[in-house]
């Protein structure tokens, strides 16, 4: 293959995954509300952070962002655990996967409410009973 045949390759090939979010470098975010009237425990990790337990009073936000890997497999699951309503453990952020994506956004934001957990006012994953 001519070398600018793989280089125009790749442009398109980046082209495409900047259409539908962003590039693979970009910075992403996750932003958690807690829309309950109890304490919510949240843990969430990647393969490469771990950003210890955060302890939400009700109403109150929790956010962080990060840079993807080169390849945009970046994936941040977060664990959550509420008196009353159980457990959950809910992928925040799958990368640049959309086929499998529940919700595709850059900046993630989610609602944790007494039905579940909405992304972006999409309710997508429920509670799992204690």
């Amino acid at each position: 293959m001519a070398p600018n045949l793989g280089i125009m390759m790749l442009c398109i090939f980046m082209l495409g995954i900047g259409g539908v979010a962003s590039w693979p470098w970009d910075k992403g975010s996750v932003t958690i509300n807690n829309r309950l009237t109890v304490n919510l425990k949240v843990f969430c990790h990647s393969a490469e952070d771990d950003l210890a337990v955060q302890m939400m009073t009700p109403s109150s936000v929790y956010k962080f962002s990060f840079r993807q890997d080169i390849f945009g497999r970046t994936l941040f699951t977060c664990d959550f655990n509420a008196v009353g309503y159980g457990y959950a453990g809910i992928k925040v952020w799958e990368g640049f996967d959309y086929s499998s994506r529940r919700c595709v956004c850059t900046r993630c934001t989610w609602d944790v409410t007494g039905g579940g957990f909405g992304c972006n006012g999409k309710l997508i994953y429920a509670w799992s009973p204690a």
